[in-house]
């Protein structure tokens, strides 16, 4: 004989108290508890001594006392009262079961793939394990819930196999050591067990797809040559030994205006405060501009207290980090415009994304390269790059390969065509490699480059050969090809500075010189009263023309005072008019050049004569 269909509904549902706690009854229930009502026809008891459908038909209109003719047989008064309290946890309990049984197309319990997580020894905190990719030892875990009993572990493999692991109380996790697994994409299934079941009998499940990679990291690369200044090197390396009265005299008067920029209460831009309102716009303008130049003095002296003042700015945007959005992975919000619905809020600004994520992996590898040396304020360096390489691969990266449908080794998952973002992001991969060793990143970055070389054109001056651009990225048929605005120009610049001082091979010094020379030639072109609109100047050059659509005008020296144009080319100028005109501007920008509130031009200053030993 069958069993009734009120028979597979969990009894302390079937007979619900409403005095009884409501947390007792789980998702698995409610589901099953759906599925058993539509069998019953309408015919399921409540406890009150008459079926459901003459329960609903009796006292139903309000107006009329509970005395409407329809009403059918009445009991007595306390009964009804019962009857129409369990009627209302039966409603709720309904609506509740129709969302939990519906809320995800990849289960049928109420875990969803999203709420897997792991955590590894470098994360501060769990990330969603959905795609994410990982290495080494990792510990997995479900969310707490206490109408869950027992969860058992399936990678690569379903019941009835027999399961990696089975946890029967909370918390539900899972130690997985991935060396033991091959390189690649694969699955774990996850088969949840809630009160009233028997383990595997009926149980939910979810299924997560992740990455592994343990690929061995390779040596990191040696410094392609590049002119050697008198003290400390050009790699991101602190030097415990460092000494301002080591430095050439010119340059340590620069040096000394510089430090007092840096350390500015009335700096301008204020990093810092720019780094505290997690505006990725922010993060990616102000905040990369002044941490990259913090970042290239470093290389010229290894002046640990340099790497500490980049750590008071990244630990004021690292305090911004958070999930905004509820996708799983820790993000900043584009914060530029409020009338921007499409932007503001949200991490959906790719352009802002790259730029902000450019710089993110250059410090996380100014840590690595110092985890071993000793902060002068006291900063665990090596701390600081695992929690920025986690983020990076586990948030950052993790998130756009989702939304894109990327997968690693796959680089191309977060795509923008303008030159100056495009340049800007080949330091994300070049700093990633050197984080983690793997040669796709270096790939990538290679590939990148030989891009930007193909839309460059080189024009000859009389100081050699020089670099023009367009705004957009022809080659890759984005069709903005007039000459790119200098207020952009200058991100090329200062990337491909970067680059080549940290040793990247896809630029050269000869590359670093020809973009020098076109600053000189063509944006510094009208002393300190106004400074070129384009990289070209105002008028079409070596084949790129000048449109003036996408200009927007003759920058003021208010502007190249805060821009990075003279650090990133000044350095390496013959013609020495980008220093001349620094020097000149700081003069007549600063109340005082012995207390000056901005860093780039003091900053490009000190580069200059550090260059040259003067």
């Amino acid at each position: 004989m069958a069993q009734p269909a009120e028979a597979s509904i969990p009894q302390r549902i079937l007979h619900y108290s409403p005095r009884r706690d409501l947390e007792e009854v789980g998702p698995g229930d409610a589901c099953r508890f759906v599925t058993a009502l539509c069998e019953l026809e309408g015919r399921l008891s409540v406890g009150s001594g008459r079926g459901t459908e003459e329960a609903v038909r009796g006292n139903r209109d309000p107006r009329h006392g509970g005395n409407d003719s329809r009403e059918g047989p009445r009991g007595s008064y306390p009964a009804r009262k019962r009857g129409v309290a369990r009627l209302f946890v039966l409603a709720t309990l309904i609506a509740l079961a129709a969302a939990a049984c519906t809320q995800s197309p990849y289960t049928t319990g109420y875990v969803t793939p999203d709420q897997v997580l792991f955590q590894s020894s470098s994360s501060a905190t769990p990330t969603t394990l959905q795609d994410a990719t990982l290495d080494g030892t990792v510990d997995i875990s479900v969310p707490n819930d206490k109408s869950l009993t027992a969860v058992a572990f399936y990678v690569d493999k379903a019941p009835p196999q027999e399961a990696d692991a089975t946890d029967g109380s909370a918390p539900f996790d899972h130690q997985l050591d991935t060396t033991t697994l091959a390189d690649g994409q694969h699955t774990l299934l996850l088969d949840l067990t809630y009160k009233g079941q028997g383990v595997g009998q009926g149980a939910s499940t979810v299924s997560v797809t992740f990455s592994v990679d343990n690929t061995t990291p390779s040596p990191s690369p040696s410094p392609s040559p590049s002119p050697a200044p008198a003290v400390g090197s050009m790699q991101l390396r602190g030097d415990p030994n460092f000494n301002e009265s080591q430095l050439p005299p010119q340059a340590r008067q620069w040096y000394d205006r510089f430090l007092y920029a840096v350390n500015a209460s009335n700096q301008y831009p204020n990093a810092l405060s720019s780094a505290q309102t997690g505006d990725l716009y922010q993060l990616g303008r102000f905040v990369n501009d002044n941490v990259t130049m913090l970042l290239q003095a470093f290389r010229y002296t290894g002046d640990l207290r340099l790497l500490d003042d980049v750590d008071k700015i990244m630990q004021a945007a690292r305090s911004q980090l958070k999930d905004y959005n509820g996708d799983g992975f820790l993000n900043w919000r584009w914060l530029h415009d409020p009338n921007n619905a499409q932007y503001y809020g949200d991490d959906w600004h790719v352009m802002d994304e790259t730029l902000t994520h450019s710089l993110v992996a250059a410090v996380a590898w100014a840590y690595q390269n110092n985890r071993d040396l000793t902060s002068p304020s006291g900063v665990n360096y090596g701390a600081r790059a695992d929690f920025w390489k986690n983020y990076l691969v586990n948030d950052f990266e993790a998130k756009w390969r989702k939304r894109n449908g990327v997968a690693y080794p796959r680089m191309d998952f977060l795509k923008y065509y303008l030159m100056h973002p495009y340049t800007q992001f080949i330091r994300y991969y070049w700093y990633m490699y050197r984080l983690t060793g793997k040669q796709p990143y270096l790939d990538e970055a290679t590939r990148r480059a030989g891009v930007v070389m193909d839309n460059i054109h080189t024009v000859s001056t009389a100081d050699g050969p020089a670099y023009v651009w367009p705004h957009g990225v022809v080659t890759a048929g984005n069709n903005e090809t007039g000459l790119q605005p200098s207020t952009y120009g200058q991100n090329v610049a200062n990337a491909v500075n970067d680059l080549v001082l940290d040793g990247f091979p896809g630029f050269t010094q000869s590359d670093r010189v020809a973009f020098s020379n076109g600053a000189a030639t063509y944006v510094v072109d009208n002393g300190t009263s106004s400074y070129a609109a384009t990289v070209g100047g105002d008028s079409s050059v070596g084949g790129v023309p000048y449109d003036a659509s996408i200009s927007y005008g003759d920058a003021t020296p208010a502007q190249w005072a805060i821009w990075t144009y003279a650090p990133a080319t000044a350095a390496t100028d013959a013609s020495g008019k980008i220093a001349a005109n620094a020097a000149a501007l700081d003069k007549q920008i600063e109340s005082s050049v012995d207390a000056p509130r901005r860093i780039f031009l003091s900053g490009a200053m000190f580069v200059y004569d550090m260059a040259r030993g003067n």
